[in-house]
């Protein structure tokens, strides 16, 4: 964006409860921490709605300025408290809810990883998903994803077991 016009998107997956914290170390922001980053982004840039959001992406700018909006991937059930953090400040949110909940009753692939990996780790993780991909009979040389801790980047690992999961792996 310039200081002609433009958006910011802010995207939160994970909005924890304060007082009940997950098992194990899910990445995410707790709903207090969220409380004070509407509050300072309420007073930072001027809150757009969905419409004008639409307006930007489609018709190539807005005219208002810079502006914001917060965005919130997977369809989770935290995202509730956050709709209503939202709609105590008086600001509209965008929601993007995959049709594999609705239509499947099945978590989307990108919930299943952050769960995974962070009731796991990475190393039990990969043990797995390479049991999954024999007991599946596809490829282990193919669809492997190397990781040695300690000397490979855990973030590279990360993002290649998207790549692998979403885009790579042939799905029957």
């Amino acid at each position: 964006f310039s200081e002609d016009g433009g958006f910011v998107s802010l995207c939160y997956h994970y909005i924890q409860s304060n007082s009940k914290r997950y098992p194990y170390k899910l990445l995410g922001t707790y709903r207090d921490d969220f409380a004070l980053h509407v509050k300072w982004a309420r007073k930072a840039f001027r809150q757009l709605s969905t419409s004008e959001v639409s307006e930007y992406e489609y018709s190539g700018g807005c005219s208002n300025g810079v502006g914001m909006i917060f965005t919130f991937d997977d369809g989770l059930s935290d995202h509730v408290a956050a709709g209503e953090i939202l709609a105590d400040a008086g600001i509209s949110g965008l929601f993007f809810v995959p049709t594999c909940l609705l239509t499947d009753n099945l978590p989307p692939n990108p919930t299943v990883i952050h769960y995974g990996l962070a009731a796991y780790g990475l190393d039990r993780f990969l043990k797995a998903y390479r049991h999954a991909l024999e007991s599946n009979r596809l490829s282990v040389d193919r669809y492997d994803i190397h990781y040695l801790k300690g000397r490979t980047d855990p973030w590279g690992a990360i993002r290649a077991i998207k790549q692998r999961t979403k885009y790579d792996l042939d799905h029957k």
